[in-house]
């Protein structure tokens, strides 16, 4: 009966150093060295992080200019305060806020944008994390010139 585990101890054998290398392969100087896995790109990272922490900013900021208008209509939809009463009110201050928010939030996608797009360009580097944040980012910049297209087009 045979040992499917080898548990049982088999007499040493005498192992030289040419049955060492055939077992391990041998080393040719005209070979070509090992293929290297390649790295990510450090620019397409940022571009990545760049998008994500820009989407989020953005949709907060909307969130936060939605609620403090939304806090100035009446029960039946009129405005509580004129235009002018809304910026001298704390709600007029988060409204402004948010909207520099977003300003920022746009100008850093377009950074996040253009290092995507330099990441996506390098060579001898993985372009997943370039790709995600050109799309990440464009789809910011480009949405927000398509919002903004779209309300000059329906005055």
């Amino acid at each position: 009966m045979t040992d499917p585990f080898n548990l049982q101890k088999q007499p040493e054998e005498n192992h030289s150093h040419a049955q060492s290398a055939e077992s391990f392969g041998s080393y040719s100087p005209d070979a070509a060295p090992p293929e290297h896995k390649q790295k990510h790109a450090g620019l397409g990272i940022a571009s990545f992080i760049i998008g994500i922490t820009s989407i989020l900013a953005f949709i907060t900021s909307m969130v936060v200019a939605a609620s403090s208008i939304m806090n100035q209509i009446t029960e039946d939809g009129n405005p509580a305060l004129d235009a002018a009463a809304l910026v001298d009110s704390a709600d007029g201050a988060l409204l402004v806020l948010s909207g520099l928010l977003m300003i920022g939030c746009l100008a850093l996608a377009f950074i996040g944008l253009v290092l995507g797009i330099i990441g996506v360009c390098l060579k001898n580097r993985r372009k997943v994390f370039g790709i995600l944040g050109v799309v990440f980012n464009g789809l910011l910049v480009m949405g927000t010139i398509s919002i903004i297209g779209l309300g000059l087009v329906l005055q």
